[in-house]
């Protein structure tokens, strides 16, 4: 339809060219009193491409990163870690929305957002960004690379064909996201049902929460490892709000070993930053580089001891809606920044299963994991463009 990467069937044109020039800034249309609603990397949803929530802020009490003023339908694409495709399409109608100056700003005039949304998530887009990214730790492109980069020139009504397109396979998402949501319900359900509510009334006698786990396990363990071992690396945005985790980025342990939050496979990663940790960024790390993973120091990290804890009951517990909120209610720091910290857990009692219990309902949840055999389909992936739609995948070129 839009030809491929190296021959595409409509010439090409650049993004500046398909999108507004200008976009506002906050201190042009706010003062110092006004309130805003600002949108960070933490306010991405990778899977939905969509905000996920949002922190006010009186303009004078914002971060200095908060300088863009968008409104619906604009495309919002990390400028950090181009690698990891960040990006999301507005889906808030507030007129006071405020992202950080981390995001280029997409607002299409002469293209839709759908198709314009999968031309800069294409592989070879995506390589090209990648290598115009500088930082070794924060690899980062600029708004100016992302606009002087090349994608088909498509007319508009082939663009509006792609867009009926993507809205037909959004609405089988949908169905399948309901069908993954009632099943994760289940999950939910059946905790209460063996556990209670693990810390308001608990089935089990409760015991001190630092009792049943390991909590930021020391570096101790890896520090005779060699610094060349590549290990798994995960920034904040790899964690979903899903339970997800992404572990294909990889650094050497040299680079890592200082100022970096460790785990290993079966540890138990959540976020303890607002608004991370109340969306419910926790996840089980599997299949790390060798085993082992580094992250930001926004994360913590429950550890299962043997015996009395297992992975899936702890990230049940750190996901229940109970602890969240009492955490969330005890968080220190200014507003934007506050984090839930190691004293707050310190202090809590929680209701301890005893463990074969708990291998029980891991059981279950392995097999409702099974159940979700429909995977949703993505419209950037070029197999639906070629082998099912009759789509090519999009040709993107960037000079």
């Amino acid at each position: 339809m839009f030809g491929t990467s190296t021959d595409p069937k409509y010439g090409l044109v650049k993004i500046r060219d398909l999108v507004s020039n200008t976009i506002e800034k906050v201190a042009k249309r706010y003062d110092s009193e006004d309130e805003i609603r600002y949108i960070d990397i933490s306010s991405i949803d990778k899977e939905s491409k969509s905000i996920i929530g949002t922190t006010d802020y009186y303009v004078k009490d914002a971060p200095s990163r908060a300088q863009q003023c968008v409104i619906k339908d604009d495309i919002l694409l990390s400028n950090v870690r181009p690698n990891l495709k960040t990006l999301a399409i507005v889906n808030l109608e507030y007129d006071n929305l405020v992202c950080s100056t981390g995001f280029t700003v997409l607002r299409c005039k002469s293209a839709c957002p759908e198709y314009l949304t999968t031309a800069i998530t294409d592989e070879y887009f995506t390589d090209k960004l990648v290598k115009k990214a500088n930082g070794s730790n924060y690899p980062a492109v600029t708004s100016k690379d992302v606009l002087e980069s090349y994608v088909p020139a498509a007319s508009i009504d082939l663009q509006k064909q792609y867009a009926s397109f993507v809205k037909q396979v959004d609405k089988s998402k949908a169905v399948c996201k309901q069908i993954f949501q009632s099943l994760d319900n289940l999950v939910k359900s059946r905790f209460i049902e063996m556990f209670g509510d693990p810390y308001l009334s608990p089935k089990y006698q409760k015991m001190p929460f630092m009792h049943c786990l390991d909590f930021n396990p020391g570096k101790s363990e890896v520090k005779n490892v060699p610094d060349d071992l590549m290990v798994s690396f995960v920034p904040m945005d790899s964690v979903g709000t899903d339970g997800s985790i992404d572990v294909s980025k990889e650094k050497t342990l040299g680079e890592v070993r200082k100022g970096y939050t460790y785990f290993r496979d079966n540890d138990v990663v959540f976020a303890k930053i607002t608004p991370c940790f109340e969306n419910g960024k926790v996840s089980i790390a599997k299949k790390c580089r060798n085993g082992i993973g580094f992250g930001t120091t926004e994360f913590h990290v429950a550890r299962p001891k043997e015996g009395i804890s297992n992975s899936t009951w702890l990230f049940y517990l750190l996901r229940s809606d109970s602890l969240r909120m009492l955490a969330s209610g005890n968080m220190s720091g200014t507003a934007g920044q506050k984090r839930v910290q190691q004293p707050f857990f310190e202090k809590i009692s929680i209701g301890l299963p005893p463990i074969n219990e708990q291998e029980s309902f891991a059981s279950f949840v392995k097999q409702v994991d099974k159940s979700k055999f429909v995977e949703t389909v993505k419209p950037d992936h070029p197999a639906v463009f070629q082998n099912i739609h009759g789509f090519p995948s999009f040709g993107l070129i960037s000079t």
